[in-house]
């Protein structure tokens, strides 16, 4: 019985967590080639802002500081996007290549192609405001 009780509560932590690192998102970076060539990346969004915890805190504060021009647009910009979960940002076409960028349900998409080439990022906006405010914390000034 004990044994039984055990593996339930093995099992439920399990479970808790991933719907919980399934909830937070993904970043996702797949590259694609048509010569075969496959680049897929899934890193489950929450590892992020513990990783950005455990770097030390001098490495934090050189990326900040040489982050620290763009923080406020970012800041502003994951603001704004929390009004507006689907809009398309960025749609450039010419003859042969695609940019597109925008978000849909929360998340940030990036996508270009081009002759024999694709290349999709997708990113939590909630990810990103975090990162920010992260990096926003430990810059100086401001």
């Amino acid at each position: 019985m004990l044994v039984a009780k055990i593996a339930f509560a093995l099992t439920a932590s399990a479970v808790v967590a991933g719907t919980y690192v399934c909830h937070q998102g993904f970043v996702r970076v797949d590259q694609d080639d048509f010569q075969g060539n496959h680049v897929h990346v899934w890193i489950p969004a929450v590892i992020v802002p513990v990783a950005m915890r455990v770097v030390p805190k001098r490495e934090l504060q050189e990326a900040a500081a040489q982050a620290a021009p763009w923080l406020p647009a970012l800041r502003a910009f994951t603001k704004g996007l929390e009004k507006y979960p689907t809009v398309e940002l960025v749609d450039v076409r010419d003859s042969s290549d695609h940019i597109s960028i925008r978000t849909q349900d929360g998340t940030l998409l990036i996508s270009a192609d081009r002759p024999g080439k694709r290349v999709r990022v997708t990113c939590p906006l909630g990810l990103l405001q975090s990162v920010s405010e992260t990096l926003a914390a430990n810059a100086p000034g401001i």
